[in-house]
C-alpha cells in the first residue's frame, strides 16, 4: 500500500506583515487589528501622512512619518492591543462638503425671516489629527464620506454666529446675502481649528428660490 506523505502547514509569524494606506482621501475606513493577533506588523508611514492607533473610543498611539513594527498581542503595553484600530489620516488630502439644491447649507433667518439658503462647496483640510480624532473619529465616524456629512450638519450653527457677529441679530436678508459673499476660509477656521480642520476653500452662493425654501420647510415639517 502506498504511504501517503503528511504536510505540515507552519505560518511564520517572525516576518512582519506589511501594510501601508494608499488612498487619495484624508482618511478611510479604520483597520482593525483582530485580523493580524499574533502577527508581527509592519507599518509604513510616509510623508504627510499620520496613523492613531485607538481602544475603546480613546487615541492611544501616534505614528509619525517612518517604518513601525509592532506584534498584536491580546493585551498588551508595549505592542498594540488586538481590539485596537488604526487610522490612517492624510494630511495632504482635502475634505470636500458639497451643498446643492436638495440639500442646501441653510441658514437661519431673522425673526419673521425666510432662511438663507446656499449651495456650493466648503473644502477642508486636517491639521490637528488629535483633535480630529476627537470631534469626529472616536464617535464611530469611520470614512471620509461620514466625515463630510457631519461637517455639513455642524456649518448652519458656526456660519450663523459668525453672521451675527458681523451684521446683528436681526439683519435684514439683503444684509446677509451681503456678509455670505464676504466670507472667507480664515472667518471659518475660528470654529474649524477647535476640531482639528481648517477651511482650504469656500465656494458657495445664495439661492433665492421661494419654492426651495416652501420645500424645506414642508420637509421639517413631516420630520
Amino acid at each position: 500500500m502506498q504511504t501517503l506523505s503528511m504536510w505540515e502547514i507552519i505560518e511564520d509569524h517572525s516576518k512582519p506583515v506589511f501594510w501601508h494606506f494608499d488612498s487619495t482621501e484624508a482618511v478611510s475606513t479604520p483597520l482593525d487589528l483582530c485580523f493580524l493577533k499574533g502577527q508581527m506588523v509592519n507599518f509604513q508611514i510616509p510623508e504627510h501622512q499620520v496613523a492613531i492607533v485607538s481602544t475603546g473610543g480613546e487615541a492611544r498611539r501616534i505614528l509619525l512619518q517612518g517604518s513601525h513594527n509592532f506584534f498584536i498581542d491580546e493585551m498588551s503595553s508595549q505592542d498594540l492591543p488586538a481590539d485596537g484600530l488604526v487610522y490612517f489620516i492624510n494630511l495632504d488630502k482635502q475634505i470636500p462638503i458639497y451643498f446643492n439644491h436638495k440639500n442646501p447649507l441653510v441658514i437661519p433667518g431673522g425673526v419673521g425671516k425666510d432662511p438663507v439658503l446656499l449651495t456650493g462647496t466648503v473644502t477642508c483640510k486636517i491639521t490637528n489629527p488629535t483633535l480630529f480624532y476627537n470631534t469626529f473619529l472616536c464617535t464611530k465616524i469611520c470614512s471620509q464620506d461620514d466625515c463630510s456629512e457631519t461637517i455639513a450638519s455642524l456649518l448652519p450653527a458656526w456660519m450663523t454666529i459668525h453672521l451675527a457677529k458681523e451684521c446683528g441679530t436681526d439683519a435684514s436678508t439683503d444684509e446677509l446675502h451681503s456678509a455670505i459673499h464676504e466670507i472667507e476660509p480664515n472667518h471659518i477656521d475660528n470654529f474649524l481649528l477647535h476640531h482639528g480642520l481648517s477651511c482650504t476653500e469656500i465656494d458657495i452662493s445664495n439661492t433665492a428660490s421661494k419654492k426651495l425654501s416652501d420645500n424645506i420647510e414642508a420637509h421639517l415639517l413631516v420630520t
